[in-house]
């Protein structure tokens, strides 16, 4: 049997390093005299890269091994945090910078960031899919997941803790973190026999097969992104914290996501009888109504319960439309299919930050609201198609 502990704890590491630069980015905006749709911008660009090059990464494992991609991965995406770490430091001890060239730098640095991290995520959900029937597929992605969410969990909090030095501590604490994530998946994967592969996989963005899974996968990342990148100006502007409380308050609600999601995400595993459509449907539902709630947040507590639930939704909701996407493909098209859901949800990535944080301005509630109604609409979708295929298997 595959052993998945290597995998899964590369993947905490990997979240923990990536969750490093949520905690400081309304902070971070703030004090470099930015705006809020340059926050929105950074984490755009890694985005556009994790969806131009996802498909590629995905169809190299399939020539050269998922191993050595993840590799590679890892290894880029070490290199650049402590490049982003560097220039963060530069930018906050220096006046003389204008706004353009701080925008386009990090931009720059966030983009290779996204490039990098985009084999990651494609290699992981290939491997599983290569060793794991598709009966039991949900409940491995669950487990993938549950790693993610440990790594939300501890990423958040230990990079509040080196805020207190300054703003960018956090970003050397998150490039040392895929160092060690390289080292174990160099000791702890098996080296792989690679197949043959004569001609280039069918599998299109357009492909039928993976609609749903694509639908979900945009739906879902676009909602986890606009948390993301909201969390830190509605403290600052709705709650009214200080930028050290903003920073602190968001590593608390991206902890308390973290812990909601390896419990729910356990529970997945438990029950690997569930469909992933029942998944979809439910945790998108589930997910909806947290964020639906977000006109009535008035205290710190209040956010952290909101960004509780909907972490339980979207913890059921990422494992099932990777499940969705594997089990809809054969088995040689695995690693393009892992890369269209890839690329896909950096889709989400590049238009969610910039929608957020431009009806932002309309009102502190709004990119909640619209996350609520996009993940409403998910549900019914998916609910839609689940009656769907039920009557083709009975006619």
């Amino acid at each position: 049997m595959f052993d998945l502990r290597p995998l899964l704890l590369s993947n905490a590491i990997n979240t923990a390093a990536m969750m490093a630069f949520v905690v400081i980015i309304g902070p971070l905006v703030r004090l470099l005299n930015l705006q809020e749709w340059h926050g929105g911008l950074l984490l755009s660009m890694a985005g556009v890269m994790l969806m131009l090059t996802s498909r590629s990464w995905g169809h190299c494992s399939e020539l050269r091994g998922r191993k050595p991609i993840l590799l590679i991965g890892v290894l880029g995406f070490a290199i650049s945090y402590f490049a982003l770490a560097l220039f963060v430091n530069y930018a906050l001890n220096t006046t003389s910078l204008s706004v353009l060239f701080i925008v386009v730098v990090l931009g720059l640095i966030r983009g290779v960031i996204g490039g990098f991290y985009a084999a990651i995520p494609t290699a992981s959900g290939a491997l599983i899919a290569d060793h794991f029937p598709a009966e039991i597929r949900a409940s491995k992605m669950a487990m993938l997941g549950a790693g993610s969410a440990i790594g939300m969990i501890f990423g958040p909090l230990i990079a509040s803790f080196f805020v207190s030095i300054s703003l960018a501590a956090p970003m050397y604490f998150a490039a040392v973190l895929p160092v060690i994530s390289l080292l174990l998946l160099w000791r702890g994967l098996p080296v792989e026999e690679v197949k043959e592969v004569i001609a280039p996989p069918p599998v299109k963005l357009t492909d039928k097969r993976l609609r749903l899974a694509l639908l979900g996968g945009i739906t879902a990342m676009s909602c986890v992104v606009t948390a993301q990148i909201t969390v830190g100006f509605f403290t600052l502007d709705v709650l009214k914290q200080t930028t050290q409380g903003a920073a602190t308050l968001s590593a608390y609600a991206m902890t308390a996501v973290g812990i909601t999601l390896v419990l729910i995400q356990t529970v997945m595993v438990k029950l690997p009888k569930v469909t992933a459509q029942t998944w979809l449907a439910l945790g998108s539902f589930i997910a909806a109504c947290s964020f639906l709630s977000a006109g009535f947040i008035s205290e710190p507590i209040h956010l952290i319960m909101m960004y509780s639930v909907a972490a339980l939704g979207l913890g059921l909701v990422f494992p099932a439309v990777q499940a969705i996407a594997a089990n809809s493909v054969t088995e040689g098209e695995q690693g393009v299919a892992a890369g269209t859901l890839s690329a896909c949800q950096g889709l989400g990535m590049i238009i969610a930050p910039l929608v957020a944080t431009t009806i932002y301005t309309l009102s502190p509630s709004a990119p909640y609201l619209f996350c609520g109604v996009i993940l409403l609409l998910l549900s019914v979708i998916t609910i839609s198609h689940k009656i769907k295929l039920r009557s083709e298997r009975i006619s």
